[in-house]
C-alpha cells in the first residue's frame, strides 16, 4: 500500500466504521504527523546516491507510510458497530377496586348520553352503573375499541389497587405468549380478568399503588411509558401521599394519566333546615313558616311550596294548605335562601304539619326536603 493509498483509506475511514480513541485534531494530523513523516523518509535515503532515484522515492514512501501506520496503530483505532431494535415500552393501568367505587352516582342527562356514546350502553343503564361497572364497560367497550390500541402499542399491565397492589395480567411479551401457545388476544385476556374485580377493599391507597408499581420497573431497568391510574380519587389510607408519588415518577420522566369515575359535581339538591314557626296560634289569625333552602344545582327553578296537614298516623290529611305565596324562585348557590309563607286557618284545631318543598326528579338525595 502507498502512502497516497494509505491517505484515501484514512480520509474515507467513517465509512468504514473506523473510530480512533485517541486521536488528535484534523490539522495536527494533516500538518505535522504527514509532513514530518514524510521529511524523515526522504532525509533516511537521500544520502543513498548508489541508489536509483526511483527507488529511494519508494524506499522513502514506504517509510513515510510505516510511520504513519505506526502513528495509527498507537491511536488506538476500532470499528464501530450499532444494531437497533424496537421495543415497545410498558403501560401500567391501576384500577382502584375498594369499596367507593360500588356507587351508583347517576348522572345528568348530557353527562349520561357522553358516557353511553363512549360505552355502547343505553343512558337507561348507565345511571344504574356503579363506578367499576363504567370503568369496565368503557375499558372493553368494542365501539371504542381501547384495548385494542394500547395493547398493540404497548406492553399492557394491568392491576387492582384498594389496601395493596394486586397484579392481574401482563401482555406483550411475544416470546412467552408463543412458548403458551397463546391464541387468546391480549384485548380479550385483560377484558377478562377485568371482568373479575369486586369493589369490595376497605381502603384505597392511590398514592402507595403507584409508587410500587414504578418501584417493580425501575428495578428491571426498562422504560415505562405511563402509569393509567383509574379511580374516585378517595384515598383513605396508605402512607405515600398521591403528590409523593406523582414527585417520584416525575423524578423517573414518567407520566401518570389519573382518570377519575363519578361525578365530579356536588349532587343536585335541595335541602330544607331551621323551620321557625309559633306553636299557639289564634283561629283566623295568619300563621307565618320561616325555613332555609339551599338548593345545589336548581338556580333560577320556580318550585311549589307545600304545607301538608297529617293525620295521626303520619299520612296525609286532605289536599296541602294553600298557603301565600304557593311557590319560591330558587337562587341556588351556597348560600341558604330564607323562605316565608303565610296561612290563616279558619277553624281552631291541634294541627300536625309537613313543610317543605316537593322532591324534584333530578334530585338524588329525596329525604331532606
Amino acid at each position: 500500500m502507498t502512502a497516497a493509498t494509505l491517505l484515501l483509506v484514512l480520509a474515507d475511514s467513517s465509512r468504514f466504521g473506523v473510530r480512533w480513541h485517541a486521536m488528535p485534531a484534523a490539522w495536527v494530523f494533516w500538518m505535522i504527523v504527514v509532513p514530518v513523516a514524510v521529511a524523515i523518509g526522504w532525509w533516511a535515503y537521500q544520502r543513498d546516491r548508489d541508489v536509483p532515484r526511483a527507488a529511494r522515492v519508494l524506499l522513502g514512501a514506504l517509510r513515510s507510510a510505516a510511520i504513519v501506520f505506526l502513528f495509527l496503530v498507537l491511536m488506538g483505532p476500532f470499528k464501530e458497530t450499532s444494531e437497533s431494535r424496537v421495543v415497545r415500552s410498558h403501560l401500567l393501568v391501576l384500577i382502584d377496586q375498594s369499596s367507593s367505587m360500588s356507587t351508583v352516582d347517576g348522572y345528568e342527562p348530557d353527562d349520561a348520553r357522553a358516557l353511553a356514546a363512549a360505552t355502547g350502553r343505553s343512558a337507561d343503564e348507565i345511571g344504574r352503573m356503579t363506578r367499576l361497572d363504567l370503568t369496565r364497560a368503557v375499558l372493553t367497550s368494542p365501539k371504542g375499541e381501547l384495548l385494542e390500541r394500547i395493547t398493540k402499542d404497548f406492553r399492557v399491565h394491568v392491576y387492582g389497587f384498594g389496601s395493596q397492589l394486586v397484579p392481574l395480567i401482563s401482555t406483550g411479551d411475544t416470546a412467552d405468549e408463543a412458548a403458551e401457545g397463546e391464541v387468546v388476544p391480549p384485548a380479550a385476556r385483560i377484558a377478562a380478568r377485568v371482568a373479575e374485580l369486586r369493589a369490595a377493599d376497605p381502603s384505597t391507597r392511590i398514592g402507595q399503588a403507584v409508587s410500587a408499581a414504578l418501584d417493580a420497573y425501575r428495578l428491571r431497568d426498562e422504560d415505562v411509558a405511563g402509569v393509567v391510574v383509574v379511580s374516585d380519587g378517595q384515598q383513605n389510607a396508605g402512607g405515600v401521599t398521591p403528590i409523593a408519588a406523582g414527585r417520584k415518577a416525575a423524578a423517573q420522566h414518567v407520566p401518570v394519566y389519573a382518570v377519575g369515575v363519578g361525578d365530579p359535581r356536588s349532587p343536585r339538591n335541595i335541602h330544607v333546615s331551621n323551620l321557625h314557626a309559633k306553636e299557639v296560634v289564634l283561629a283566623r289569625d295568619t300563621a307565618v313558616f320561616e325555613f332555609d333552602v339551599h338548593a345545589k344545582g336548581f338556580d333560577g327553578r320556580t318550585v311549589k311550596v307545600e304545607v301538608q296537614a297529617l293525620d295521626d298516623a303520619g299520612n296525609s290529611r286532605g289536599a296541602p294548605l294553600a298557603v301565600n305565596p304557593s311557590d319560591v324562585v330558587l337562587k341556588g348557590g351556597e348560600e341558604a335562601q330564607a323562605v316565608r309563607v303565610t296561612y290563616r286557618f279558619d277553624r281552631a284545631d291541634t294541627y300536625a304539619l309537613r313543610i317543605g318543598i316537593p322532591v324534584e326528579p333530578e334530585e338524588k338525595i329525596k329525604s331532606d326536603n
